[in-house]
């Protein structure tokens, strides 16, 4: 099998050492520049849902120490290389960017009707508003709907609002196409152009 090209964008930290401490892995490492990296919620790439998911809990210059799950202490071995970015991104949302294989649909966002519905709680009546077609929650009862309220959305890397009052068209992989506009991932025509298309990583710098 071919190796991945590292996004060049990116941030590499290469793994020096691995303790285990306190039931977690502990990579003590490097970061090739400082650019984009951060502590908090860290995210050690690799493509087709392969990236490990940690948090870089101490930065000095380049030197850093990321806490890991222990199940993951196997693929992190010292000598090895992983493309980094913040996990402010989710993973599932940068593999679609940069995955050759996601198929990218240009749509048109139609507005959908939502639906209002109250679920009886401890004290009060809870009102709750849901875009039609989602599933409504056991015991909830329906009192209203409301017409084409579910009419923008935001672009998932710069939250440009896409919908017939703002950006009438904006880009979804072929996989959400049809869903809900509440669900999946939207991404205005700029972004798409500048990054899903390119398959660039520099928007998570």
């Amino acid at each position: 099998m071919r190796p991945f090209e590292f996004p060049r964008e990116l941030p590499v930290f290469s793994v020096l050492s691995v303790a285990s401490i306190g039931g977690t892995a502990v990579l003590t490492g490097e970061f090739d520049r400082p650019e984009g990296v951060r502590e908090g919620r860290a995210i050690l790439y690799r493509p087709g849902g392969g990236s490990i998911d940690g948090e870089l809990n101490t930065l000095a210059g380049l030197a850093g120490t990321i806490v890991v799950h222990p199940d993951d202490a196997a693929r992190l071995g010292p000598g090895s290389k992983w493309p980094y970015y913040s996990g402010y991104w989710e993973p599932e949302f940068v593999d679609a960017i940069l995955d050759p294989s996601t198929a990218w649909t240009r749509v048109r966002l139609v507005p959908r009707d939502a639906l209002k519905y109250t679920r009886p709680a401890a004290l009060e009546e809870e009102e709750v508003v849901l875009e039609a077609g989602e599933a409504v929650p056991s015991g909830a009862k329906i009192v209203g709907q409301i017409r084409n309220a579910f009419d923008r959305v935001t672009c998932g890397i710069c939250d440009k609002r896409i919908g017939p009052a703002f950006e009438p068209f904006g880009y979804r992989p072929a996989s959400n196409v049809g869903a809900r506009n509440s669900l999946g991932i939207w991404l205005c025509q700029d972004d798409f152009r500048k990054f899903a298309e390119r398959r660039s990583a520099a928007f998570l710098l």
